[in-house]
């Protein structure tokens, strides 16, 4: 995460979005999912979040859809 997503920088989510088109990273869908599906932000997983993405400027939560959204254009959100 820190490699492509550091701070939600625009071309390393793209790089990102790139590599799982071309079939890197299969795990990556379904463990975001699960991930948003068990929020876990009064535990510890709000501070892996911080330390693998950068300050998102909100909760892990909200971190992770927005990250869902950019990484899986038009599919829907997993909890929405």
């Amino acid at each position: 995460m820190r490699t492509y997503c550091w701070n939600f920088d625009p071309s390393g989510i793209a790089d990102l979005r790139a590599s799982l088109a071309d079939g890197h990273y299969a795990w990556l869908r379904d463990e975001l999912a699960g991930a948003m599906a068990e929020p876990a932000e009064p535990t510890g997983a709000a501070g892996w979040w911080q330390e693998s993405i950068g300050e998102f400027g909100g909760s892990a939560v909200a971190a992770q859809r927005d990250l869902w959204r950019r990484l899986f254009p038009g599919q829907a959100v997993p909890g929405d």
